[in-house]
C-alpha cells in the first residue's frame, strides 16, 4: 500500500497486490474497514502475496 499525491494535491491511497498491480484506490485515507477489505481482496488474487510497502 502506498500514498501518492495527484497533481491536484489530494492524497490518494492505493492498495496493490503482490505483483504490484493496483487493486483498490481511495481518495484520501479510507476508513480502516474498507482498507482491510481491499487488502484481504488483494490476497485472494492467484499468485498475489500481500505485503506492506
Amino acid at each position: 500500500m502506498f500514498e501518492a499525491r495527484a497533481v491536484t494535491g489530494v492524497p490518494v491511497t492505493v492498495v496493490v497486490d503482490g505483483s504490484g498491480e493496483p487493486v483498490a484506490q481511495f481518495a484520501g485515507v479510507p476508513p480502516a474497514r474498507r482498507l482491510k477489505r481491499a487488502i484481504a481482496r488483494a490476497g485472494e488474487i492467484p499468485g498475489a502475496r500481500p505485503r506492506e510497502l
